[in-house]
């Protein structure tokens, strides 16, 4: 334990300061008197001064040791600095003393141009050394939370205390406190350097320190700092930002839990389960959504190597379409069984039934495909969008999703990224609410921010449909909207939606439609060949009758 450490520091401001200098090292909560040392005063050549090697403050205003100059001219040194011999200490020639408390003071010195500075020595030990300067720093404002957390590190460390606890019953912290800064030395050297700049508050601070471990989402975070200050003109409170980090981190990761949508199966499909080598290569954290309260809101597993999930997810995706076209196997070889005629026209009718509904399906999509990319480009009219703007605000049925809403990522954000919208001068700057910003947008921005966002909502690239548009709204829209399906036939003739339109038949079919089509196939072609042989081919066909008039399934 370190002796004179016990200086309660809470709500320190100027306490233990005066005029024209440091605090002198008898007021910094280090009592000399108690430990019995004898104090030398001499007026030592500030050239044969070393700094003091356990100094956790880094940076010095030169505005800060200016003004101490001027006070020091003018009124001369009132206080002497403290220094000890540096031999043995630090190695160096015997001749030399190192700094035990005043660096600003001798800064300042050396800055008027003196040669000599009035001093106080005394054989200090080092952990006697480390409670001066550790203390003096806590009392002053002006320490930045990385100077302070590697001087806690550095006393925990070095054995003044056997852990946080310990410490910061010492220096009359909290436990909570000294944690906390500790944890921000997990943060990359080029984090730290701003929180020491000032440029991202230790309050803020704390909050992306919480992903410390994943270096891709700590690059998220970076980015939306720049954002936050690029066009909100700077960052929101830390409570604020506290959920903005976690949805930050959300929406750099995938989820582990529930299902996702698959385009070629047009359906909600469960999740790839890894084994225990990919759990750890994909970099599982636990992270809360950041949109509800923490007490409301349940952590949840989710991979920051985004690639292996991309990949693993695609593999299982391939896996149940694959289940899925030997179960249509297995059916046409059963009917081969020489089934009765009732049960023949039964099968027919039920294949019959599932086809019409998929070459539905398809024809939706494809058209909500086409809205959503006609928003993109900016091919609607104001007045259209005031059309599915309206209808999006009236209609309840319009927030239902494929998956759940509250697991959805935060698409105003991504929106207003993507258009790189900016708020006019003097507007909505220091707005944190998305109206609120919204209002500050230039108006011939605010048209494309709308449409933008209709169409992530329409049909997302990723996660398909978003907002649950009924079929006949999705028809009429197309309609109002005088899409050109035949074209976006060829434009898209490779996508996903073509790829599933094709999977909807069985072989015979799509036998039949290759040689419709002239590519040559047969029946011994297995049918994943067989549909790539015709995707290759689509482009030169007239887009199918069955998806440019599209008939509902009974």
């Amino acid at each position: 334990m370190v002796t004179g450490m016990k200086t309660k520091t809470k709500g320190r401001g100027k306490r233990g300061q005066r005029k024209n200098g440091d605090a002198p090292c008898n007021t910094t909560g280090y009592n000399r008197k108690s430990e019995r040392i004898e104090l030398l005063p001499l007026d030592l050549e500030v050239e044969r001064i070393e700094r003091c090697p356990f100094q956790p403050r880094e940076h010095f205003p030169d505005a800060e040791i200016r003004a101490l100059a001027d006070a020091i001219a003018g009124q001369g040194q009132i206080h002497p600095i403290a220094v000890r011999p540096a031999f043995p200490f630090s190695g160096v020639q015997a001749d030399r003393f190192e700094l035990v408390d005043g660096e600003r003071r001798l800064r300042a010195v050396k800055l008027l141009g003196w040669k000599t500075i009035r001093s106080e020595v005394g054989p200090y030990t080092d952990a006697q050394v480390r409670a001066i300067v550790l203390t003096t720093a806590l009392q002053r404002a002006d320490l930045s939370a990385i100077e302070e957390a590697r001087a806690f590190r550095a006393a925990i460390d070095a054995g003044d205390a056997d852990g946080p606890t310990q410490l910061a019953t010492q220096l009359g912290l909290s436990q909570g406190h000294v944690s906390n800064r500790l944890r921000l030395l997990e943060l990359p050297e080029r984090i730290q350097a701003k929180v020491i700049s000032r440029e991202i508050p230790a309050t803020h601070a704390r909050s992306i320190a919480r992903y410390a471990g994943s270096p891709a989402l700590l690059k998220k975070i970076e980015e939306g700092i720049v954002f936050a200050r690029r066009y909100h003109g700077g960052l929101p409170s830390a409570q604020a930002f506290d959920g903005d980090v976690d949805r930050m981190a959300y929406n750099a990761t995938r989820t582990m839990d529930g299902r996702v949508y698959s385009h070629k199966l047009g359906r909600n499909i469960p999740l790839f389960t890894p084994t225990d080598e990919q759990r750890d290569a994909l970099g599982l954290i636990e992270v809360t959504q950041g949109y509800m309260p923490k007490s409301q809101n349940k952590p949840e597993l989710r991979a920051t190597n985004t690639e292996l999930w991309e990949k693993l997810q695609a593999e299982q995706e391939a896996r149940l379409v694959a289940q899925a076209e030997k179960r249509s196997s297995k059916a046409a070889k059963g009917a081969k069984e020489k089934p009765t005629a009732a049960e023949t026209r039964a099968k027919e009718a039920a294949r019959a039934e599932k086809l019409a509904q998929g070459i539905w399906a398809v024809a939706i999509d494809w058209r909500r495909v086409l809205i959503a990319e006609a928003c993109r480009t900016e091919q609607v009219s104001p007045e259209d969008l005031t059309r599915l703007l309206f209808w999006q605000a009236f209609s309840l049925d319009a927030w239902r999703t494929h998956g759940d809403l509250d697991r959805r990522e935060d698409q105003a954000t991504d929106t207003l990224k993507a258009r790189r919208a900016r708020p006019r001068r003097g507007g909505g700057s220091d707005q944190h609410g998305l109206f609120a910003f919204l209002c500050g947008i230039e108006d011939r921005h605010m048209l494309k921010v709308a449409l933008w966002q209709l169409a992530e909502l329409i049909w997302h690239p990723t996660d398909g449909p978003v907002g649950a548009m009924p079929d006949e709204v999705v028809l009429q829209v197309a309609d109002q909207l005088a899409l050109d399906v035949p074209a976006a036939w060829k434009k898209n003739a490779a996508g996903p939606l073509t790829e599933r339109w094709l999977n909807l038949r069985n072989k015979e079919a799509l036998v039949a439609l290759a040689q419709s089509w002239g590519v040559s196939t047969d029946a011994n072609t297995a049918k994943p060949q067989m549909v790539a042989a015709l995707l290759k081919a689509a482009k030169k066909q007239k887009p199918p009758a069955e998806l440019l008039k599209p008939k509902r399934p009974k």
